[in-house]
């Protein structure tokens, strides 16, 4: 793979056991064991950053990242972008630094995450407060043998951002259940299941990260 591309997959999979017992079985490695993950997604205060489909995102997990990506393209499913990530030492000096130089929050979110690698693919199993998903990283031809070798080819397949997958969501909580839910994160969502139709829907104007 190219060093500065990243080329993904999401796939919806509430079980996730069943998806990491599959990974031990195929002789997967275990790289990150299951870890808590912070997000915060940065952008100018008129938001030309989002304007431009623009990531600028600093994560906290077992690490501090700080990660760019733009310029994504889709097909099948398959989402392509470039990414350039550095990891950094102090996750609020580097939030400092970043509202230093003019940039704002304009998103945060939470999720847990495990990480395998499997050949030379990486394969995440990821919590979020709206649903579990699987996300494959691998050159283009290698994903949909992944896929089957995994016994994830009835899984929906969703190309979309966490983000905009919230936004998905959190339409559905207002116009369903006439909830308001502003942040992204598992308080907000504490018993409430969002239905694969709410995340599926609302296909135009797909923000991809």
């Amino acid at each position: 793979m190219n060093e500065h591309t990243e080329t993904e997959i999401k796939l919806y999979a509430p079980d996730l056991d069943a998806v990491e017992a599959r990974l031990q079985t195929l002789g997967a490695e275990l790289k990150m064991a299951r870890a808590h993950e912070y997000n915060l997604r940065f952008d100018h205060p008129a938001l030309q950053l989002a304007e431009r489909r623009v990531v600028l995102r600093l994560r906290q997990d077992q690490h501090t990242t700080l990660t760019y990506k733009d310029g994504a393209t889709l097909y099948d499913d398959i989402v392509s972008r470039f990414e350039a990530e550095i990891c950094v030492g102090d996750f609020a000096n580097t939030k400092l630094i970043l509202e230093k130089l003019g940039f704002v929050i304009s998103a945060s979110y939470e999720k847990y995450r495990s990480k395998y690698s499997l050949a030379d693919a990486e394969i995440v199993l990821d919590e979020l407060p709206f649903g579990n998903f699987v996300e494959i990283e691998a050159v283009r031809e290698d994903i949909a043998p992944l896929i089957e070798r995994l016994e994830l080819s009835l899984a929906p397949r969703l190309p979309f951002s966490y983000l905009q997958l919230f936004a998905h969501a959190r339409a559905w909580a207002q116009d369903s259940l006439g909830i308001a839910i502003e942040n992204l994160s598992f308080e907000n969502f504490a018993g409430i299941q969002v239905p694969l139709a709410a995340l599926k829907a609302q296909r135009e104007g797909t923000n991809l990260e």
